[in-house]
């Protein structure tokens, strides 16, 4: 679906975009990687969202207890990380999706949409829309122009 039917309605969802940085959450420079993540998600999502942002220090316990939160407690259905130095992972926790990311913008594209090379290479949220459903998560609606959901055909909705 690349442009949506008028008047059609979407799926509230709530991301959790959780930014891991000494210096940033120390006020040394501007995080750039929440702005990102949520220029490149608005962009790639029809569905209305519903943001909920931290901005913590690179601390096991602070990270696992911002995590928690965002899950236990906002209820958030998918949460994307970054960190400079991450591996690409991801993991479920309850009925979210959490998925740790780059922290640079450009890394982050190009993570989430993929490489517009030849042949094009696809990046990992074609996947996660599938992956919500799987965990009875809202039905999230892609801009196939940014990035086109993978679901078998008998988990899409017309």
């Amino acid at each position: 679906m690349t442009t949506p039917e008028p008047g059609k309605t979407f799926e509230l969802v709530r991301i959790g975009l959780l930014s891991i940085s000494d210096r940033a959450s120390s006020g040394v420079y501007e995080d750039k990687g929440i702005p990102a993540l949520q220029a490149w998600l608005a962009h790639a999502l029809f569905n209305p969202v519903e943001w909920e942002t931290r901005l913590i220090p690179d601390d096991q316990f602070t990270i696992s207890a911002a995590l928690c939160q965002l899950v236990d407690v906002a209820k958030c259905d998918l949460v994307l990380t970054t960190a400079i130095l991450s591996r690409q992972t991801a993991v479920i926790r309850g009925k979210s999706l959490i998925i740790n990311l780059p922290g640079q913008p450009r890394a982050i594209a190009e993570t989430l949409e993929g490489l517009r090379s030849e042949p094009p290479v696809p990046g990992i949220f074609a996947a996660v829309p599938y992956c919500i459903d799987l965990i009875g998560g809202p039905y999230l609606v892609t801009d196939d122009t940014v990035c086109e959901a993978f679901r078998p055909a008998s988990a899409r909705r017309t």
